[in-house]
């Protein structure tokens, strides 16, 4: 019989190997997780960073908007005044009132009011070749016509066309 003698303090080959791969294994682990680590601590700050933009930027456009809200209630106003539908001492009392409507009412209302003609402004009045400045006024030339009416029938004004 032959004698086989085992030493267990001596290690094959194969399990060194298998040692080595294993400790090279969870070293790129732990690295894999280290690097998990960052990823995600990077990701929540940048979840916080855009959080931050929308809360920023949600603010930049409710002061934008409240100042264009300002300025079209100043123009509604200034027009009302020009109109006289409202009086300078009751000027806060309106803009509080309009101050409560929403930004479309409100522009559509100054565009309607911008469209009106201002009441002290003079209009021209012109009725074909004269201009007449108010209503009751005649037209400083007095127009003339190539055809007439005779007898029921139209016909040419030879005085017309002579220049006479």
């Amino acid at each position: 019989m032959s004698e086989e003698t085992k030493d267990t303090s001596v290690k094959s080959d194969a399990e060194t190997i298998v040692e080595r791969e294993f400790a090279s294994l969870r070293a790129q682990l732990n690295e894999v997780e280290t690097s998990k680590e960052e990823l995600e601590s990077k990701y929540a700050s940048a979840l916080k960073e855009i959080e931050a933009f929308k809360d920023a930027d949600e603010k930049r456009v409710a002061k934008e908007e409240a100042q264009r809200k300002a300025v079209t209630v100043e123009a509604i106003i200034s027009r009302e005044v020009l109109f006289g539908t409202v009086e300078e001492d009751k000027k806060d009392a309106r803009v509080e009132e309009l101050s409560a409507w929403d930004e479309p009412r409100l522009t559509g209302f100054s565009e309607a009011l911008a469209a009106m003609p201002e009441p002290t402004q003079e209009t021209e009045r012109s009725f074909g070749k004269g201009k007449a400045a108010d209503e009751g006024e005649k037209p400083e030339t007095e127009r003339k016509f190539g055809m007439k009416m005779v007898d029921g029938k139209i016909r040419i004004d030879p005085e017309y066309y002579r220049g006479d």
